[in-house]
Order: structure tokens, then C-alpha cells, then sequence
């Protein structure tokens, strides 16, 4: 290869010369010179990149310069845009509580009456302000802190899924089928089991909104206050493991991405929560078909319930995933971890809530007050409570035996995370109004975990 470089050299020399003659002819000096200029010593090398070094040197240091001036501009925006969507969120959280401790006496004074009809305005005026307005306002903190972390955080809502449209028709189909079997169950419960006639199940099973506070001590005294709240427990929490066993099918292992599992839940909040705030009131089979996990125990609030519960149970499914895309960090893959976190976070409101209520109506003594909508939403009992947490201890070590910990959480032992899990659960369902612990539950489980993410 050499022969052939120093070859080409002098026939190109040759040629700027003027001269034909042969290679013998040509300087032998100057064909080294050219040779060495071909083939540079690597002394001359390391000279001529310390020089190009030197020379750069400045350059690199400004792109340093602006890089860090970038990037604490980008923290500071961050830390700011937190502070405004904490202020923000705690504002309108304020707000919310003001407008119902606000509204406290009128309803005192209603219920002093012992109506209906001077209760339900108030009633339900403070419980869509509190749900709504309270909700949202978590809602619109997590959303601008993670957009703040995240400059790409708006690619979870837009555009569109691909998975999306599959998941939303599993989704409706899987709830139809969930209100077929509780349609069905409740008949076999209520009037096969516990004896209920005809006619007070049509009733029971119809609009509440002209209900008294006759028509609920009618069923109590008919067929005893007990067997009223057991009948209710399992009709209301057999159609709750049929709907978070398939959420956690379809969040934890289903859906593939984190937009996909967002898009489904906003989709579906609207939905559910739209159809029952236009059926609420409705007379017709349809509506009796769709709530039939209202309760008799709450009066004329037994489909108010339900539309706020839908309400708080999706916003909770939703402020979870914001949770822990909040708890991220170089050393923790959310994208990947998510159907395992979500899986998580949903067991104690699948085992947990369902056994706190079968517990605390067949067999609760021990009451404390509570607050709430309708006539048996006044209490809870320790015995439901203490079913809470050993319940969501003995699921969460069942799901991680089925399914390993996610990375970011591998360090902990199981039975610890559980217990602590679980407890996290407890306090947020033994202190959560009646109506809201599909929402406490989830977030507690959530912000446990992901505290528990980054120890």
C-alpha cells in the first residue's frame, strides 16, 4: 500500500513539473518530505490535537456555562410551577371544605326537621362541590408537577392511544357483564335469601328520589335493620370484586402503556360518571339495571352514592398513576413498572374494602362516627376496620407472589411492604367519608408506594 501511495505521489509531481521522466528521476528529498506529510509521526499528531484542544477549549466551556444556566432555570421553573399548583390545589381544597362547613347549619336545621325535602338540596349541592371541586384540585397539582419534571408529560393524553379504542370496548363489555350478574345476584339475595316480597323488591330497586325517611324504617322494621345491611354488604361488594379484579386485569396486565392506562381512565370516568348523573332520577329498567348496587340502608341517597362513588373511584385510579410518575427517577423505570404498581395500589381496594364491610355488618360492635350521605352512612366499626387491614395484607402477599416487585421496590421485604401498604390503606379508609374510600384507599396505597419507592 505504501509502494502504491509514494507511487501515485511522484506521478502527480512528476506531471506538475512538466516532466516525463522516470521515478529514478525524481527527487528523492522531496518524495520523503511528502511521504512523511502522508504519514505524520504521532508526536505531530498529539501536537496538533493539544492545539485543536486549546483552541476548543473556550468554546466547551460556554456550553457548559449554558447548559447548567439551562438547567437551573429548568429547576427553578419546576420548583415554582409546584408551588403555584400547590398553592392552587390547596386554594381550592380549602374552598371546598369552607363551602360545606358553610352549608353545616342549613343542614343541621334540615335534619332538624326530619325531612327529606329540606335535606336533599343541601345534601347534594355540598356533596358534588366537595367531590368535584376537591378532587380536581389534586388532580390539576399532580398534572402540572409532572408536566414541570416532564416536558414530554403531555404525550400521555395526546395523541390518541393505538390501544385505546380495545381497551375502552373491554371495558364496556366487562361492565355490562358486571351489572348483568349483579342484576340477577341481587333478586337471589334479597328476595330468595332473605325473603323479600315482590313488591318491596321493585321498590327497592326503584327510583330513591321520592324516598322518605318512612319508606327506609319500612324495610328495617319489616325485615330487620340487620339483615338490611347484610342484604346490602353483599349485593353492594359482590359487584366490587367483579369490577377491581377485572381493573386490575386490565391496568396491570392488558394495557401496555402508561397513555393507554390514563386515556382509559379519563374515558371512562366521563362515561360512568355521565350515565349516572343522567339516570339518577330515571323511572325506568334501564336506570333500575344500572344501579342496582344502591343500597337500601341509604334512603334516598342510594344512587346519589353511586354517581359520587363512580366519580372518586375513577379520579383515584387516575391520581395514583400521576403519583408515581411524580415518585420517578433515573433508577426507577415507571414506563415498565406501572401494571405492577397499579396492581399494587388496587388490592387493598378489592380485598381490603370488601371484607372491612362484610366484617363490620355481620358481626361490627365497636362504632365510630363518620361522615357521609344517607341514613346508614353515620358509622363504622373497629371490627371492619382491623378486616381492612389484615385482609389488604394477606392480598398484597398473595399479588407479590403471583407477581415479583417491580425493581424499584425489590429491596423491600414483602411481608414489610404489605403491612405497611395495608396500613397506609387502613387510615385512608377508616377516615375517608362514606362514598369517598374507593378514592382513599387507592391514593393512600399509591403515596405509600411511592414513598416507599425512593428509601
Amino acid at each position: 500500500m505504501l509502494n502504491v501511495l509514494i507511487f501515485t505521489h511522484v506521478v502527480l509531481a512528476s506531471t506538475h513539473a512538466g516532466t516525463a521522466s522516470t521515478v529514478g528521476q525524481c527527487d528523492i528529498s522531496q518524495l520523503a518530505l511528502d511521504e512523511h506529510w502522508l504519514f505524520p509521526s504521532s508526536s505531530q499528531t498529539m501536537s496538533l490535537l493539544q492545539t485543536q484542544s486549546v483552541k476548543t477549549q473556550p468554546l466547551l466551556q460556554m456550553q457548559a456555562v449554558k447548559a447548567k444556566r439551562v438547567e437551573v432555570g429548568r429547576n427553578e421553573a419546576e420548583h415554582s410551577i409546584d408551588s403555584l399548583a400547590g398553592f392552587g390545589a390547596i386554594g381550592w381544597f380549602v374552598a371546598a371544605v369552607l363551602a360545606c362547613w358553610a352549608t353545616a347549619p342549613s343542614m343541621k336545621t334540615a335534619g332538624a326537621k326530619a325531612t327529606y325535602e329540606e335535606l336533599w338540596p343541601y345534601a347534594r349541592h355540598t356533596g358534588f362541590f366537595a367531590c368535584f371541586i376537591a378532587q380536581a384540585s389534586w388532580l390539576y397539582y399532580f398534572f402540572l408537577a409532572n408536566k414541570a419534571a416532564d416536558p414530554h408529560f403531555g404525550t400521555y393524553f395526546w395523541p390518541i392511544s393505538p390501544d385505546l379504542p380495545t381497551l375502552v370496548a373491554m371495558d364496556i363489555c366487562a361492565e355490562l357483564v358486571r351489572r348483568m350478574v349483579t342484576y340477577n345476584a341481587k333478586y337471589v339475595i334479597f328476595c330468595i335469601c332473605f325473603g323479600m316480597s315482590k313488591e318491596d323488591y321493585v321498590f327497592a330497586k326503584g327510583a330513591r328520589s321520592e324516598w322518605t325517611e318512612s319508606d327506609v324504617a319500612h324495610f328495617s322494621e319489616k325485615y330487620g335493620a340487620h339483615n338490611i345491611k347484610v342484604m346490602d354488604a353483599i349485593n353492594r361488594r359482590l359487584g366490587h370484586v367483579i369490577v377491581n379484579v377485572w381493573r386490575i386485569v386490565l391496568l396491570g396486565f392488558l394495557a401496555r402503556s402508561i397513555s393507554g392506562r390514563l386515556q382509559l381512565l379519563i374515558v371512562s370516568a366521563v362515561i360512568s360518571t355521565s350515565w349516572r348523573f343522567l339516570l339518577e332520577h330515571s323511572k325506568s329498567n334501564v336506570a333500575s339495571f344500572m344501579f342496582a348496587g344502591a343500597r337500601i340502608s341509604d334512603g334516598r341517597f342510594g344512587r346519589f352514592n353511586q354517581v359520587i362513588v363512580s366519580f372518586f373511584s375513577s379520579a383515584g385510579k387516575i391520581l395514583a398513576i400521576l403519583i408515581f410518575l411524580r415518585s420517578s427517577s433515573p433508577l426507577c423505570d415507571t414506563e415498565t413498572e406501572m401494571g405492577s404498581l397499579i396492581g399494587l395500589a388496587l388490592v387493598p381496594l378489592l380485598w381490603g374494602d370488601t371484607f372491612g364491610e362484610l366484617v363490620g355488618s355481620f358481626w361490627g360492635r365497636l362504632q365510630f362516627p363518620v361522615l357521609g350521605l344517607g341514613q346508614g352512612a353515620k358509622h363504622k366499626t373497629v371490627e371492619g376496620t382491623v378486616a381492612v387491614w389484615m385482609s389488604s395484607t394477606i392480598g398484597l402477599l398473595v399479588k407479590i407472589a403471583i407477581r415479583p416487585l417491580p425493581p424499584s421496590l425489590a429491596h423491600w421485604m414483602p411481608l414489610h411492604l404489605a403491612a405497611i401498604v395495608a396500613f397506609a390503606a387502613t387510615a385512608g379508609e377508616a377516615l375517608a367519608p362514606c362514598g369517598t374510600d374507593n378514592y382513599s384507599v387507592v391514593v393512600s396505597s399509591a403515596i405509600a408506594l411511592a414513598v416507599m419507592r425512593r428509601c
